[in-house]
């Protein structure tokens, strides 16, 4: 990667880290054409760590410890995100939602309604995926993912319409939080709000106050600019409290504080 880009993405960094103040590390993703990775820190759960993974597992050890992880095929063990990653070939009976999963008294026809509502890459169009903190990608990222409260989630929403005034339209499930996370915002090369699902939240270990912010490749420094404006604006966080009035006391309070005002 080029020097310059190594500087913009801890510049990019900064800034995110200024004007959200999120409590994990953004992250770079980077879909993968090659598992060749040079960088010797890039941790491979199959090989390194005797593990296979969930994708949201591995999101979270990454946004957590700081670690860079690399997973191929090999390394996970979520089925829909081998499908949603194009890693493997979904089997009809999928399609047809007659694989279960919660909630299981769902039926077929909608099971499989919400199957194909979901985005996927190509099968075999990449090899893997790249996970890596924002302040050490070493690799010009597809998209950055950001773990937020609704309320830091705001302001990048803010950021998002400063320029055109129109509103952000997201889809939510409340699940097939990877596919959202990480296919659709590279698809469709537009941010996107997540609502992560049961899956995610029991072994990403996302808290149930945290939502994610996606921003693909080609928005990111129009939408740490604007970050920048809206900041600039008053559109702030932390949300600037007002504290500027006299408290409203009880009449006990206010006979002693009248007393106390008397005394010479």
């Amino acid at each position: 990667m080029k020097p310059d880009m190594r500087d913009k993405l801890q510049k990019f960094n900064e800034e995110i880290s200024y004007y959200i103040r999120p409590t994990t590390f953004p992250l770079a993703i980077k879909m993968a054409t090659s598992l060749d990775v040079p960088n010797q820190k890039v941790k491979r759960p199959k090989e390194q760590l005797h593990l296979n993974l969930f994708l949201c597992q591995a999101i979270g050890i990454c946004r957590r410890q700081g670690w860079s992880i690399l997973l191929s095929k090999e390394d996970i063990s979520c089925p829909s995100a081998l499908f949603f990653l194009g890693l493997a070939k979904p089997p009809q009976f999928y399609w047809e939602g007659k694989f279960v999963f919660a909630p299981f008294n769902q039926t077929e026809k909608a099971r499989a309604r919400r199957t194909r509502s979901l985005p996927f890459f190509p099968k075999n169009k990449y090899k893997g995926i790249l996970i890596s903190p924002l302040f050490k990608a070493d690799f010009e990222p597809d998209s950055i993912l950001v773990y937020g409260n609704p309320a830091q989630m705001m302001r990048f929403v803010q950021a998002s319409v400063f320029k055109t005034g129109s509103a952000l339209k997201f889809i939510a499930q409340g699940g097939g939080s990877c596919a959202l996370e990480v296919v659709l915002p590279i698809i469709k090369n537009q941010v996107g709000l997540v609502l992560p699902g049961n899956g995610e939240r029991m072994f990403g270990l996302t808290q149930d106050d945290e939502m994610v912010f996606i921003i693909p490749n080609k928005k990111i420094e129009e939408t740490v600019t604007f970050l920048r404006e809206t900041h600039k604006g008053g559109q702030r966080f932390p949300i600037p409290a007002y504290s500027q009035f006299t408290p409203q006391l009880p009449p006990d309070y206010m006979r002693l504080l009248e007393t106390v005002k008397k005394e010479k």
